[in-house]
């Protein structure tokens, strides 16, 4: 009875994720929206069919507030999404690991991180999406929500 319920409980994963290419797939591309300190860009450019890489930057008129590295990459049949920054000089580095995933949603989450433990994107149209970050710091539940319109090239 036990390996029917493990069995079954392997399916229902491997089913309900069955599409995280083709929704990682829709990062692809230069994403933007305005927040109170500015202007933050994410881009996505797909290395090859297993491979993401991304940046996040955050400017003020032409001053840089925050840069940000990510890439996310196939490991064992699943996604890790990785960042990287830098803060006062030392790099920090986190990997969030791919744990939901429908035709329009994503999220990553690392249980063990100060803040945020989960990373997700929302995909609703072509060209616009929610990225989100939360969880808690200092006991307390926090969330930052990112609406994100796709940079159409002319």
């Amino acid at each position: 009875m036990l390996r029917i319920v493990v069995v079954l409980c392997l399916v229902i994963s491997l089913y309900s994720c069955k599409n995280q290419d083709a929704v990682i797939m829709k990062m692809n591309g230069d994403w933007k929206v305005y927040v109170n300190e500015g202007q933050m860009k994410e881009c996505w450019k797909m290395e090859n069919a297993n491979v993401y890489n991304g940046n996040c930057v955050l400017m003020n008129n032409q001053d840089t507030l925050f840069f940000e590295t990510m890439k996310i990459y196939k490991n064992l049949g699943s996604y890790v999404y990785a960042t990287s920054f830098l803060l006062k000089g030392e790099e920090h580095k986190t990997d969030f690991y791919l744990k939901k995933c429908n035709n329009r949603r994503l999220v990553f989450e690392n249980k063990t991180h100060d803040f945020p433990q989960v990373i997700s994107y929302t995909f609703f149209t072509p060209d616009s999406m929610l990225a989100t970050i939360g969880g808690k710091e200092k006991d307390t539940m926090r969330y930052e929500y990112f609406p994100m319109k796709k940079i159409i090239s002319q």
